[in-house]
């Protein structure tokens, strides 16, 4: 919440708050990760400066929670971190971190858990942002392995998957046009 009211804006006092809650995304705790990286999805909320300023290590600390194995619950939470932040931010950022966001992104698509399923999509869609010019190769290449299961997931039961494979699949339309 602190990150989001942009620490009451005191650009010293939010670098700090966001270097402890990158440090603590590396926690022992399941809870204290999963805590960290919902404040450093909290920067979607910031002003462009601030989100420049930590964009790079925002993202791979939510790309690093996304290989939590220990809990479950850590790595949703760095799937729906990286859907708020990722529209947040600039493309010179994002767009060197599309490739392996997508990777990173795929054992969550083929999870079992229908909530991590619906949120990996969503981040296909999000990541649909950035691929213009030359990161419009890349994102095309990397919707090959994934374009016939979001297709197939598209008719799910699960509502919140079926939503976000359409979304998606609008969004990856709208890339090749």
């Amino acid at each position: 919440a602190a990150v989001e009211c942009r620490a009451a804006g005191d650009p010293a006092l939010l670098s700090s708050l966001v270097s402890s809650l990158l440090a603590s995304a590396g926690d022992p705790s399941p809870l204290a990760r999963r805590l960290a990286l919902q404040g450093v999805a909290g920067l979607a909320s910031c002003g462009q400066t601030d989100r420049e300023a930590a964009a790079g290590q925002c993202v791979a600390a939510l790309l690093e929670g996304l290989g939590d194995e220990q809990c479950s619950a850590v790595s949703l939470t760095a799937l729906q971190g990286l859907v708020a932040l990722l529209p947040a931010l600039p493309s010179h950022q994002v767009a060197p971190l599309s490739s392996a966001a997508q990777l990173k992104v795929r054992p969550s698509f083929e999870s079992s858990s229908e909530e991590h399923r619906a949120v990996a999509v969503s981040v296909y869609g999000a990541l649909a942002a950035f691929a213009v010019g030359e990161g419009r190769a890349g994102y095309l290449e990397g919707a090959q392995g994934w374009l016939v299961p979001v297709l197939l997931h598209s008719s799910s039961g699960h509502q919140c998957t079926a939503q976000a494979c359409l979304t998606t699949l609008r969004a990856l339309a709208k890339v090749t046009q």
